[in-house]
């Protein structure tokens, strides 16, 4: 019997922080710091040029995405871009980082952004790829566990307003967060 209730409890330790909530990402106060992702699309693109030392104090959200689907990804990046439309006289801008587990893997990533998203120009949201282990992503606290698909970041002035993780945009709460967190920076 004591065997059992042990076993019990320790499934039910186990089974715990699948309930808990999933945490990426710098927090609300934190800084963003600089780094050198390849930028494939828009204003960066063809350099390793920094995006927030770029864009320095304007208003800036930045979607770091480990493992989502393609289908989130564009509708992301259609958000985004879109909000940078709707933000343009606040100078709103946006990065998608792509991360990438394996040099090979970093090479399709950048063959696909270059090919779906040709049309985006140097206006346009900028993609970047990184690999998985760059400092970068210990700096900007990104979960690279698979429960983890996207971390959005929200800030402006380098200081952090929120920090959104797992943003589906089919989702319509998803979608009135994030354009929420970006007002946050745009007002």
């Amino acid at each position: 019997m004591r065997k059992a209730i042990f076993a019990a409890i320790a499934v039910a330790a186990v089974a715990l922080p699948v309930f808990a909530s999933v945490e990426s990402g710098l927090k609300p106060g934190d800084r963003v710091t600089p780094f050198h992702p390849e930028h494939v699309v828009g204003p960066l693109a063809g350099t390793k040029n920094c995006f927030p030392c770029t864009f320095q104090s304007r208003p800036a959200v930045q979607v770091w995405v480990h493992g989502d689907s393609q289908e989130n990804v564009a509708s992301i990046v259609k958000c985004l871009k879109q909000n940078m439309e709707d933000h343009k006289a606040k100078e709103f801008k946006a990065m998608v980082v792509m991360v990438a587990d394996s040099a090979s893997q970093k090479e399709d990533m950048k063959s696909m952004i270059a090919d779906h998203c040709k049309e985006m120009g140097k206006d346009g949201v900028a993609i970047a790829v990184i690999d998985r282990d760059n400092e970068a992503l210990k700096a900007y606290k990104i979960n690279l566990d698979p429960s983890v698909k996207n971390t959005m970041i929200v800030y402006k002035d380098w200081k952090v307003a929120k920090t959104l993780v797992n943003v589906k945009m089919s989702d319509e709460k998803a979608c009135g967060e994030s354009c929420g967190a970006i007002a946050l920076v745009t007002k």
